[in-house]
């Protein structure tokens, strides 16, 4: 991504610790920051690995797909708090299951492995997020 100087002042002028993470090092050990930071980069990489084998018209160009990537990370933390369910949203998704069977089987898989992996259920609006960058159109 190109960087010109004319960002540098808006970048400085940012907290230096935006996300209060100096306050968080009390409560994390150096083993769980590694196993939850290797559990997370796994589970990149295997969305990567599942965008791949998309069928041919569901194939997503390199915005669509650091979009997710940067969804998935953003998502996490909100998996561990589970959501309410809206209608709309119910509907919605049923609509892609009945529409679209070939790439919710695929993430399925995906959901079943992060889920598997994370000892998390992911809610409904959570997955159906990641179906809107798949099926957005430019």
């Amino acid at each position: 991504i190109p960087f010109s100087s004319k960002n540098l002042a808006s970048i400085s002028a940012k907290n230096k610790d935006p996300f209060n993470l100096v306050e968080m090092k009390d409560n994390i050990d150096s083993r769980s920051i590694e196993s939850g930071s290797v559990a997370i980069t796994k589970l990149i990489m295997t969305l990567l690995e599942y965008v791949t084998i998309f069928p041919v018209e569901y194939q997503m160009d390199q915005d669509r797909i650091l979009g997710m990537m940067i969804h998935l990370i953003m998502a996490i933390p909100r998996w561990f708090h589970g959501t309410t369910v809206g209608d709309d949203v119910v509907h919605a998704y049923k609509d892609i299951e009945k529409n679209h069977s070939k790439i919710v089987g695929i993430m399925d898989n995906y959901f079943r492995i992060a889920e598997d992996t994370l000892l998390v259920n992911i809610p409904l609006p959570e997955r159906y997020a990641f179906y809107l960058y798949i099926f957005r159109e430019e």
